[in-house]
């Protein structure tokens, strides 16, 4: 068994509390890469979208997104990631889509 370093220790109980927070929180959140491909959800966004996280995680978080943020948001990565300059990336946004399988 490899002991942890105070540090580790610390970090290890920092992301536990995180991971309390994301998976009780009523809010749907969804964490996403520098590409727009999500990498976590919680459990809210699986209810609210109807998706399973194994379903959503590596998908663009554009297949949540109603038009016409839809067919811009690949465009907003590409200019964040090319300048740096925040349009929506970082910000935040709400939106509205049916979940999957209504009608």
């Amino acid at each position: 068994m490899v002991a942890q370093t105070p540090g580790q220790t610390s970090l290890a109980v920092q992301a536990a509390k995180l991971r309390g927070i994301l998976e009780s929180a009523v809010t749907a959140i969804i964490t996403i890469g520098d590409r727009g491909l999500i990498e976590d959800i919680n459990p809210a966004t699986e209810r609210l979208f109807g998706y399973s996280a194994s379903e959503l995680i590596g998908q663009n978080v554009k297949l949540l997104m109603p038009e016409p943020y839809r067919g811009e948001h690949d465009g907003y990565i590409a200019s964040y990631v090319a300048t740096g300059v925040k349009k929506i990336i970082g910000i935040g946004r709400e939106v509205e889509r049916p979940p999957q399988g209504s009608a």
